[in-house]
């Protein structure tokens, strides 16, 4: 399906969050999350508390109401007291601030006076303390914008917060382990204007952000690193979230199953009201006697451990729990997260095929006993008995809110398929409030004169001084400073100016991803102190390019081995013109009938790259033609 996103009103907006690599934001841990040896364990229930408003958030109201215990876990250099709740945090990380403060200034934002230390009520246990720290460091302007293909696109505001704890596993519905190694780390939230024109345009703004973000030395590289908030509306519907995309190349994807599933609920409110249905009455009742001598096994098993079974019958639904919301995503899935949101494993309905579920001789007494009509679906849920209730009426609220359309929610997306789950209420103000334990930071003009010495050369113009002063091409630039080799090659193109920068920049591009890929050669134990060798031996003329990848596979599976010793013991080190010339005339006496190019060949093979390669096709045209002579 083509979407027209201009005549659905498509609106968009990102909020980036990028990791910093600086320490923790209010204390001296690690932020490297290595995770080496686990020194403790702690057990929480989280409570809401009211925000500075005096009202409890709307989502920390629903987290409370699904009764979770997390189990957190303490490793040792990436947790103390301060990630435990059992210390006040220390002042914040000076490197994290500066970096913040810088990106703002490189955006062109304003930056406040004052900054303030604020509590965010987080209570899904991502953070033992039921709140994660964060400071407002810049607002936008009507200078605060990027250039992208499609217009300008705005910066609103951007606050310097501490990342939340990691899931490790969850146990059930109501156990989650988190890890304390991420808790704390310093993340920049860069939020923009809902400036987006559609999905191909989410990615190209998430890109350009990320590079700029990218110049700092200080941001976190890798998978899981930077993520994006994904804030989407069209014409007839409202707001909705997708929290925490980490996946740059998907991201179309997942906006354009985002805007479907908007206009699928936007649709299904439409035929409903073609129906006459202005009122969804759904009256649950407990039926487990029903099912006490079901044949299914998964019933059976469910009430032998006190499960009772709940049913419910919803006017008009026939039919419409089996089709997709997007791709690879029913609407009865969709409907069953928000069961799922309180404990149920799932429900059974009548749009599903009951046969294997072994229930269709107990639906159709559900359906004498319900009185439901052709047009009517019905569906149920087997758990304890708290559980069950709360899982039916989140059901029962989320069918009758097809009446309005989209809900106002905060989604988790899903990266197996590119689509998004109910998480939770989207999350208002009123989970704000003071943090009295940080002093207020001034901000001089002065200090922001003196950091500002420190600002980073962005990406583009990094591209813009290689294709100039170092004559790499457009493809080949474009592709270094996008590369977690970047610092290394300016480090051996300045150090090294006698060696082509393009010899530089293709072997981190090239030859480390040849070798890693078709040789599965561990180059990550590689340091610059290795690429430093063999550069310099390169530049001195003690090495050859064409022999580098053997110098590096020797180096990997003999680190102990000096540059002399690889390129002297393996018989790396360059050949002299006579020493070629005389391997050469060996090779055309014994294959005297042998043709050039097949002597060129083999001169090339025996020599291992140990000499030049356009030097050795004129000694053997010379010395063939000196043999024929003979």
């Amino acid at each position: 399906m083509d979407i027209d996103y201009k005549k659905i009103g498509f609106k968009c907006g990102l909020e980036i969050h990028q990791a910093l690599d600086t320490g923790k934001l209010f204390c001296n841990c690690s932020s490297a999350l290595d995770e080496n040896k686990e020194f403790s364990e702690i057990k929480r229930h989280l409570r809401p508390v009211a925000g500075e408003t005096g009202t409890v958030d709307a989502s920390a109201r629903f987290e409370s109401l699904r009764k979770r215990n997390f189990i957190y876990h303490a490793f040792k250099d990436e947790a103390c007291l301060v990630e435990m709740d059992a210390e006040p945090p220390h002042n914040i990380n000076e490197t994290a601030k500066k970096t913040a403060l810088l990106f703002a200034m490189l955006l062109g934002m304003d930056i406040p006076e004052e900054i303030h230390v604020m509590r965010k009520t987080v209570t899904d246990g991502s953070a033992t303390s039921g709140f994660q720290r964060t400071a407002l460091v810049a607002t936008g302007n009507d200078r605060s914008c990027i250039e992208t293909s499609k217009g300008k696109i705005y910066f609103e505001n951007m606050s310097l917060e501490e990342d939340a704890g990691k899931i490790i596993k969850k146990e059930g519905n109501r156990t989650t382990h988190y890890s304390l190694s991420r808790l704390g780390i310093p993340l920049i939230e860069i939020s923009t204007s809902p400036d987006i024109k559609d999905a191909d345009h989410v990615k190209e703004t998430a890109a350009k952000i990320g590079s700029l973000l990218r110049a700092f030395p200080e941001t976190k590289r890798g998978i899981g690193t930077i993520r994006q908030d994904i804030n989407i509306s069209i014409f007839g519907g409202i707001r909705t979230e997708v929290k925490g995309w980490q996946d740059l190349s998907r991201i179309t994807l997942i906006t354009e199953n985002e805007v479907k599933r908007h206009l699928f609920l936007i649709n299904l409110k439409s035929e409903l009201e073609e129906k006459n249905i202005k009122k969804i009455d759904i009256r649950p009742i407990e039926v487990t006697d029903i099912f006490v001598n079901t044949k299914s096994r998964l019933i059976s098993d469910l009430i032998r451990r006190n499960a009772i079974v709940i049913a419910i019958k919803i006017p008009g639904f026939n039919g419409i729990l089996k089709r997709e919301v997007c791709p690879k995503k029913t609407f009865g899935r969709e409907l069953s997260e928000y069961a799922k949101a309180f404990g149920a494993n799932g429900m059974v309905h009548t749009d599903e095929d009951l046969s294997k579920y072994k229930l269709v001789h107990e639906f159709n007494i559900l359906k004498e006993k319900l009185d439901a009509k052709d047009d009517d679906l019905i569906l149920m849920i087997a758990e304890s008995k708290t559980i069950a209730e709360q899982s039916i009426d989140a059901v029962i609220k989320r069918t009758r809110y097809c009446l309005e359309g989209v809900p106002a929610e905060t989604r988790i997306p899903n990266h197996v398929d590119a689509t998004s789950s109910y998480a939770r209420p989207l999350s208002g103000a009123h989970r704000m409030y003071p943090e009295t334990d940080v002093a207020t930071m001034k901000i001089t003009d002065e200090y922001l004169t003196e950091i500002k010495k420190d600002m980073p050369e962005t990406l583009e113009s990094k591209r813009k001084r290689f294709e100039k002063d170092l004559k790499l091409n457009s493809e080949l630039a474009s592709t270094i400073i996008s590369s977690p080799y970047l610092t290394h090659f300016e480090t051996l193109s300045q150090n090294h100016k006698d060696v082509d920068a393009k010899d530089i920049a293709n072997f981190f591009i090239n030859t480390l991803s040849d070798l890693k890929k078709r040789e599965n050669i561990d180059i990550t134990s590689l340091s610059l102190d290795n690429f430093e060798d063999i550069f310099k031996n390169i530049s001195c003329g003690k090495l050859l390019k064409d022999t580098i990848p053997q110098f590096v596979k020797i180096k990997v599976k003999h680190p102990e081995l000096f540059a002399d010793e690889i390129m002297t013991n393996y018989d790396l080190a360059p050949l002299s013109e006579s020493e070629v010339t005389k391997i050469i005339r060996l090779i055309i006496e014994e294959n005297q009938n042998a043709p050039m190019g097949a002597v060129i060949g083999m001169s090339m093979s025996k020599l291992k790259g140990r000499f030049d390669s356009k030097k050795i096709a004129k000694i053997v045209s010379a010395n063939i033609g000196k043999n024929k002579k003979k």
